[in-house]
């Protein structure tokens, strides 16, 4: 197909990515129809089409999406602040996007279809998780580069970043069980972001 033709409209393309975030987690990806999509975005189909060649591409977009709303991007961790500064601001903003309900829905939606619809759950890996973990590596990476932590293996650190940050009380959310207070929450994240601090803090 062609891409000749009019610009393609940025506001049409967030009305679109609005519509499939709202619908994918309530409907579930494999139920949710292009044509569906369109009419929440108020667009036609063939919009849609000119902006994301299939569902898939819709569907990994629409999680970078939210992804990026959460701040959860390159240009974040390009900030030049103390490690622990933007580390406790990293774990504030993923928890904000994993604790929302869309977010929740839409993982519980992806385990449960995990046998019936493995790709599906692969493309909000990718996505979603992976593509944050990512980010915290190659941010890790850069930090040891410039003397301020010392980490022998920046993947397994990040790993061990996220894990810790979205352990506990996305567990319990994701279970419908009461994940405390948000002053208890920040607790935690601080005390989670000060441990791995210390556990990987250069010796100058």
């Amino acid at each position: 197909m062609s891409s000749k033709g009019r610009p393609k409209s940025p506001e049409k393309r967030d009305q679109i990515l609005a519509a499939a975030g709202a619908l994918f987690p309530l409907q579930g990806v494999a139920n949710t129809s292009m044509a569906a999509i369109a009419e929440a975005a108020g667009v036609s189909k063939q919009t849609v089409y000119s902006h994301f060649d299939c569902k898939s591409t819709l569907f990994r977009a629409a999680v970078t999406h939210r992804v990026d709303e959460h701040q959860l991007t390159a240009d974040f961790f390009a900030q030049s602040r103390p490690v622990e500064e933007l580390l406790l601001d990293l774990a504030r903003h993923l928890m904000e996007l994993l604790l929302a309900e869309d977010a929740l829905q839409l993982h519980r939606l992806c385990i449960s279809q995990c046998i019936s619809h493995p790709e599906i759950s692969q493309q909000f890996f990718e996505a979603g998780p992976e593509a944050v973990r990512q980010l915290l590596e190659n941010y890790l990476s850069q930090c040891c580069e410039k003397k301020l932590l010392q980490i022998a293996d920046t993947q397994i650190a990040a790993v061990q970043l996220l894990s810790m940050i979205t352990g506990g009380a996305h567990e319990r959310a994701l279970m419908g069980v009461a994940i405390g207070s948000k002053a208890e929450l920040d607790l935690y994240l601080r005390e989670t972001v000060t441990m791995f601090i210390r556990a990987y803090q250069s010796e100058k």
